[in-house]
């Protein structure tokens, strides 16, 4: 099962960061692109299980917050929504 999650305002790197960590172990892989308040660039974000890599995306990605593919079982897309909107910076 996966789940697609599209945020339209950039996000707060620390509270992104928490939700990452944050997420249940049904979730076995996130892989998208952010843009964290005050960075003109936005990252490529890669997640498989415990492992977690941000960088910078190539030049062709534009992104206003975030697009991210979730993947595991008994994913519970308004949880998800959720959690990602209270990333969004202020």
């Amino acid at each position: 099962m996966s789940a697609s999650l599209l945020l339209a305002a950039p996000l707060d790197p620390d509270r992104f960061g928490r939700w990452l960590e944050s997420l249940p172990v049904t979730i076995f892989r996130v892989k998208g692109f952010v843009r964290f308040a005050g960075n003109t660039a936005p990252c490529v974000v890669h997640c498989v299980g415990e492992r977690r890599s941000i960088g910078t995306a190539p030049n062709h990605v534009v992104v206003s917050g975030a697009l991210l593919v979730l993947i595991g079982h008994d994913v519970q897309n308004a949880e998800l929504i959720q959690g990602l909107e209270a990333c969004a910076a202020a």
